[in-house]
């Protein structure tokens, strides 16, 4: 798993030992960490919720409407930073947009997968406010929760 590894091997390692049925808790532990990144966003917090709590994943209207505020996100993001606007007034918008992104993965898909799971950790790590934290943090929850 490349993406992963990227943000941190030992994560990396660990979910790669878990067995697929597994899969969905992980994710569930990552975007709780995003969600808690985000606590006044109502969309990104309504997304995590419904994941959470076992909503249907192939959902392509709304993994069209996540990329697209997504897409706004990262816009707003790419104007500020053009723009000369000191970095934590953009960086939020990166930040968000990761989120979504991520969250729009998993509304794009029917299945979770090992693949999925490092497309999505790769995205969250990126959006997090701190990737240390979170790599560590995901790792700890992971470690807690389901070995």
């Amino acid at each position: 798993m490349r993406g992963i590894r990227g943000i941190s091997k030992e994560l990396d390692t660990l979910i790669e030992s878990l067995p697929s049925s597994q899969l969905h808790a992980v994710l569930e532990l990552a975007f709780a960490l995003a969600r808690d990144d985000f606590p006044d966003d109502p969309v990104i917090a309504g997304a995590v919720d419904r994941f959470c709590l076992g909503g249907q994943l192939l959902d392509q209207e709304f993994a069209r409407e996540l990329a697209q505020k997504s897409k706004e996100a990262d816009e707003r993001y790419t104007s500020l930073e053009e723009a000369g606007y000191d970095r934590a007034t953009y960086e939020v918008d990166f930040c968000k947009a990761r989120v979504l992104y991520a969250l729009s993965l998993v509304f794009g898909t029917n299945e979770i997968t090992l693949a999925l799971v490092d497309k999505v950790i790769y995205e969250l790590g990126h959006g997090a406010k701190n990737i240390d934290f979170f790599a560590k943090t995901l790792e700890e929850r992971i470690r807690n929760r389901l070995k």
